[in-house]
């Protein structure tokens, strides 16, 4: 099930909304980190609100709330040596017992969570690779179906696409397949770049460009046999980058929650660990193996649909746009 949509509001309004919605959530949970106040009033529909609050909204309220000093942040390192942020409200910031545990308690999970998203001195990060092996799994679960071609069966990264290599456009893709059109259509080539990541995923976001940035070389240097629709997938995005993604000819899915496999990482405790870090943080964490439904239903029946369309919008604006996307992949 998807967000409900946001009420009709002036971007002044939500702000406003924001700031309060920020606030009232600190002051209950007496310390928060960043990525929890999204999870709880951005992910999700707020009571009060009646809606889910955009993320640039509630960044503004950060920043509002900081400069007014209604909201105190309170950065220390962890014996692992992360430097994480918590904020409390004034009146319950300062030397107290319980907004010292609650701040505590906070770093230990979300410093948790980060050594599952970004590894430890000891073990690699499990977030990024669970989504690109779900996606994987679902591509190649779709392929029979349609007689798609992966480039590389096995893995699904791949250096080379319709003949060309992307090592001089940015490095390998996670993903990549073709598709001719029934009966006897254009040969479509379908990029695809996962990127699990808390965030959403805006028309700024540097991701997207990485991705983009890549297809346009390909575009540019391969047979004009071939026609390319590159594919973003992600947790969360924001409904301008669906906007953004009709008119320039890429696809964006989104998975709705974050994919994690933790049943490899080598910690028998970690269904409760992950439990902990879901319920306490707010996080939407799924344990996740093999093809994934909602990734299986775009791959078997969205992208074959829209594909004619995608890649007619990607020859006349996004394949022409190459320097631009690697000057964004690079902010």
């Amino acid at each position: 099930m998807g967000l409900v949509p946001p009420l009709k509001h002036t971007s002044e309004e939500w702000n406003s909304i924001a700031v309060k919605a920020v606030r009232d959530l600190v002051w209950e949970r007496r310390a928060c980190v960043w990525t929890e106040i999204e999870a709880y009033l951005a992910d999700r529909e707020t009571p009060t609100v009646g809606s889910h609050i955009d993320p640039h909204h509630l960044s503004n309220a950060r920043r509002r709330l900081e400069d007014s000093g209604a909201l105190i942040p309170e950065t220390v390192s962890t014996k692992g040596g992360r430097q994480i942020t918590t904020y409390s409200v004034t009146g319950r910031a300062g030397r107290n017992r319980p907004t010292e545990s609650a701040r505590a308690r906070k770093r230990l999970l979300y410093a948790r969570y980060l050594g599952w998203a970004m590894g430890t001195e000891t073990k690699q990060g499990v977030v990024g690779p669970a989504l690109e092996r779900a996606v994987h799994a679902s591509i190649r679960e779709a392929a029979p179906t349609h007689g798609y071609r992966v480039y590389n069966p096995a893995t699904g990264q791949t250096s080379t696409v319709a003949c060309i290599s992307t090592r001089l456009a940015g490095g390998p893709l996670d993903n990549a397949y073709e598709w001719r059109i029934p009966p006897s259509g254009p040969l479509v080539v379908f990029p695809v770049e996962p990127k699990n990541l808390r965030d959403w995923i805006y028309p700024s976001s540097v991701e997207l460009y990485q991705l983009l940035s890549k297809a346009a070389f390909i575009s540019e240097h391969c047979d004009p046999i071939f026609r390319v629709v590159p594919v973003l997938v992600c947790r969360q995005a924001h409904k301008t980058l669906f906007w953004m993604a009709k008119e320039m000819g890429f696809h964006v899915i989104t998975t709705l929650h974050q994919l994690i496999d933790l049943e490899n990482y080598g910690d028998p405790s970690w269904a409760t660990k992950l439990r902990e870090v879901r319920d306490e943080l707010g996080f939407d964490l799924r344990q996740h193996q093999g093809p994934h439904d909602r990734l299986l239903h775009q791959f078997e029946s969205v992208l074959p649909h829209v594909a004619a369309d995608r890649f007619e919008a990607w020859n006349l604006v996004g394949a022409k746009c190459r320097h631009f996307f690697t000057r964004l992949s690079h902010f």
